[in-house]
């Protein structure tokens, strides 16, 4: 309903291949398409397409980490572990503060540099979103 037409066949491949999970209400789900991504939304995405081989053990130290949601924390730690997300010189991770393109390029960057260092991984991804 929220979708726009153009979208809705790659929401879906992304809603299968686990990538992307949308908003639970009323025994539905929406994408809501034009809303914000916040940072820890698009980290949790990455995290859902790259599926890095372990899931970390270890407790991400950013300052904030209290305030990042249970479904978020896991995603976290899995990409500070394979150095795709540093935080703020602040040692933050500011999770609910809206993605600038900085952040999407750096993202994206990082992405780019973990591909190139676990060429297995896009073998992966294709084979999901096919």
């Amino acid at each position: 309903r929220d979708i726009p037409s153009w979208l809705s066949p790659f929401a879906k491949v992304a809603f299968d291949a686990g990538i992307i999970t949308g908003n639970s209400e009323n025994d539905r789900i929406y994408l809501r398409p034009n809303d914000i991504l916040t940072r820890i939304e698009a980290i949790t995405i990455i995290n859902n397409t790259l599926k890095p081989d372990t899931k970390s053990v270890n407790k991400a130290n950013f300052e904030d980490i209290y305030i990042v949601p249970e479904w978020g924390q896991d995603a976290v730690k899995n990409l500070s572990d394979c150095g795709i997300i540093n935080g703020y010189s602040d040692n933050t991770i500011r999770p609910f503060v809206k993605v600038t393109r900085a952040d999407a390029s750096e993202f994206i960057w990082q992405i780019v540099l973990y591909i190139k260092e676990n060429p297995n991984v896009k073998k992966e991804i294709l084979s999901k979103i096919k």
